[in-house]
């Protein structure tokens, strides 16, 4: 190795660089894989870091009962009455969340599947109720919300139980 160059090539293509002990032989010290290790173990740390964060932060606005009924929806188009328009934003909703917490592997497809279903019924009672007598009373609108709430509290059991 010449004076002019003070780098080689190590072991497995590590970048040496050459120095002198105070002995007088030659040894070689790699200088590239202490820092690369910890940069790599450091980014590891900050990724695995946001991935936990964000299966955390999975808030899902069925799980707020009180503001879910207190929902407001829009007549327009097939809906024609308020109540129904609530019974519709709510199981939008919860139709959304129950795909979200799927997604994320909370629940099975199964469990899923018949939630889904139990929210399309009663959105179908809703419509045969609007179309048979013309609105949706008080108390249909509740047994709904009642049954939203049961189908809620399930989905929300199972986002807890699962972090």
């Amino acid at each position: 190795m010449s004076k002019e160059n003070n780098t080689s090539a190590g072991p497995r293509g590590r970048i040496h660089w050459k120095i002198r002990c105070n002995i007088g032989s030659d040894t070689y010290r790699p200088t590239l894989d202490t820092p690369m290790k910890y940069s790599i173990l450091a980014s590891l740390l900050a990724l695995s870091l946001n991935a936990s964060a964000a299966q955390q932060s999975l808030d899902l606005p069925s799980c707020d009962i009180k503001a879910q009924r207190e929902l407001v929806g829009e007549t327009g188009g097939k809906i024609t009455d308020p109540r129904q328009a609530h019974i519709s934003v709510r199981a939008n909703i919860l139709s959304a969340d129950i795909g979200t917490t799927r997604k994320t592997r909370k629940i099975s497809q199964a469990q899923a599947d018949r939630m889904i279903e139990r929210v399309e019924v009663v959105r179908h009672q809703t419509d045969q109720f609007v179309h048979q007598q013309g609105f949706l009373s008080a108390a249909e609108k509740a047994s709904f919300d009642r049954e939203f709430d049961s189908l809620a509290m399930q989905l929300c059991k199972q986002k807890s139980r699962s972090e």
